[in-house]
């Protein structure tokens, strides 16, 4: 029996941790013989309930934050002991390199890496630890094209040594239903008032102050709307403050972590994804797959554009944001599910589970 411990997910539920929890489910699915645990160096570990479902184990091992040493320690003995055959490192980038060689050159054990973003804020460090990262892996994944050149280098893309693994998702829960998002409208106490969201990390990637300021400018142009923020992180104290601070609490609904996210994008009328630096986000491939018209930065990699919904923007303006939601709140589509579009293009999970279970399980 194949075995795979999986490393990197934290306790936050985004976007590396939905991918993982949908492909996990759809890979057990299709190979019950395959064995994967996971390793956190969290207090806990979302989508908990997906992987024990399942049989999987969780380990819990000190932060490389705090512990460096002993961290390293642990992670390598806990490979050691279980006898993985696979260790399956998800990052944002290559500051996870210690915990990388910690567990190579263990016998018969090979070093998968799995890139999820296309830039950091601590690039300089990236960059200098980017060569140790290469040496210790055996096999490269990446969530787009930009994100394997991001973690691994052009060369390993251009000789065709980095395997693009889309962010796919089960389509079939994002099919546009008209009754759900009228449930889900009721629910908010909300009737024909426009409803912008978002979905991913209170952070400084998700660049979520500009997204409060933002929308505080909207409210001066459309003063109905609403704002809705699903999803926690290091900025939360930082975004209410900003929220009181522009004396918009009653606008903005601060929802943290849901487990129903398809039903709260169909309850939308816009998304909007003003990040400062992006891999491949699964919260773009699921507003699309709901028939949800998408704003995003410039900073978001084309590869985003799975449907004509989507529009990418300059951070360096706000007034063309405002303008471009008002006009799209204005001339609003039809909304109806986009399912087909994403199987077209490769993002069901049906389809792109198969390439990943087949890596996993060396039937390339």
């Amino acid at each position: 029996m194949n075995s795979v411990l999986v490393y990197g997910l934290t306790n936050n539920r985004g976007g590396m941790e939905a991918y993982f929890a949908t492909y996990f489910e759809e890979i057990k699915r299709q190979s019950e013989d395959l064995r994967i645990d996971f390793v956190t160096d969290y207090p806990d570990i979302a989508f908990r309930e997906v992987f024990e479902k399942y049989g999987a184990k969780i380990f819990f091992i000190p932060s490389r934050r705090d512990n460096l040493f002993l961290h390293m320690k642990k992670l390598r003995k806990l490979v050691i002991e279980n006898k993985y055959d696979k260790v399956y490192f998800n990052l944002l980038s290559a500051s996870a390199v210690f915990s990388v060689a910690s567990v190579a050159k263990i016998k018969e054990c090979e070093i998968i890496v799995h890139s999820h973003n296309d830039c950091v804020k601590a690039i300089k460090r990236h960059i200098v630890l980017r060569p140790i990262l290469n040496y210790f892996t055996d096999t490269r994944l990446a969530c787009s094209e930009a994100a394997g050149i991001f973690m691994f280098g052009e060369k390993y893309v251009q000789h065709g040594k980095v395997t693009v693994i889309k962010n796919a998702i089960n389509t079939e829960k994002y099919v546009y239903s008209e009754q759900i998002r009228q449930k889900v409208r009721k629910e908010f106490h909300v009737g024909s008032q426009p409803i912008l969201g978002t979905v991913g990390r209170l952070c400084y990637q998700k660049n979520t102050i500009f997204l409060i300021e933002l929308f505080s400018k909207v409210l001066q142009v459309i003063p109905e709307a609403f704002l809705m923020l699903i999803g926690e992180g290091e900025d939360h104290e930082l975004v209410e403050r900003k929220i009181a601070e522009l004396g918009i609490e009653n606008r903005v609904w601060m929802l943290g972590m849901r487990n129903d996210i398809p039903e709260l994008l169909m309850g939308m009328d816009l998304f909007l994804l003003p990040s400062r630096f992006e891999g491949l986000p699964i919260a773009v491939v699921e507003a699309q797959c709901a028939g949800l018209p998408v704003l995003a930065s410039q900073n978001v990699s084309e590869a985003i554009e799975l449907t004509e919904n989507v529009k990418r923007l300059s951070l360096e303006n706000q007034d063309i944001w405002v303008r471009e939601i008002r006009k799209l709140l204005e001339n609003r589509i039809e909304r109806k599910s986009r399912i087909d579009e994403l199987r077209e293009s490769g993002f069901d999970i049906k389809q792109q589970a198969e390439v990943l279970r087949n890596i996993i399980k060396d039937e390339v």
